[in-house]
């Protein structure tokens, strides 16, 4: 018995072959490298999306990080990656910015001790309860010891209009807490600042 070549049945089944390779090789959407060094210790941290999830992974003096985890990030775009000591305690802070689709930025972050990580708990950020007075226009930056969000207010009849947009700023401290570490509005009630 002798089959028939079809000339068409070999280059479709090329490009399903490819199209299956490609989907399992896909490279991330995002990736940022960076590095904290504080006298012999040494934190190498890689943040990744992929598949629509959010990976922070790394090492610490070279043995891998133990409570980094990845973050759903359906609908969000990544616009900042940085790693900091916002405490001054001599370990890094890790933070993500993103904007979701649907509200103004958010924040992910973990700090680090050692070669242990764990979530930072934001208050008013990243899901939290958004300004009265918000019309987006979100930005962070890091400054020495916070982090500020800087968004644009939405003009009101109170004042005739006349703030229509101007920026407004709401600054964030790391503090301890009974709850760990969180990061919290330097204008709202104190954290306690002594660790157990």
């Amino acid at each position: 018995m002798m089959l028939k070549k079809d000339k068409t049945s070999f280059p479709a089944l090329l490009l399903v072959f490819l199209a299956v390779l490609s989907a399992g090789c896909r490279k991330p959407s995002f990736r940022n490298d960076l590095v904290f060094e504080n006298g012999n210790n040494k934190y190498k941290f890689t943040i990744t999306v992929a598949e629509d999830m959010l990976y922070i992974g790394g090492k610490y003096n070279g043995a891998d990080l133990s409570g980094t985890s990845g973050q759903m990030m359906t609908g969000k775009e990544i616009f900042q990656a940085a790693v900091a000591d916002l405490n001054s305690d001599g370990e890094p802070e890790v933070y993500v910015f993103y904007r979701p689709a649907d509200v103004g930025p958010g924040v992910h972050a973990l700090t680090c001790k050692g070669g242990d990580c764990s979530s930072l708990g934001i208050e008013g950020s990243g899901g939290g309860p958004i300004p009265e007075d918000y019309c987006g226009g979100d930005s962070y930056r890091l400054e020495k010891d916070s982090i500020v969000r800087q968004y644009l207010r939405c003009p009101d009849k109170a004042s005739g209009y006349k703030n229509a947009l101007e920026p407004r700023t709401i600054r964030y401290k790391l503090k301890y807490s009974s709850q760990g570490y969180i990061l919290s509005r330097a204008d709202g009630p104190a954290a306690n600042p002594t660790r157990p």
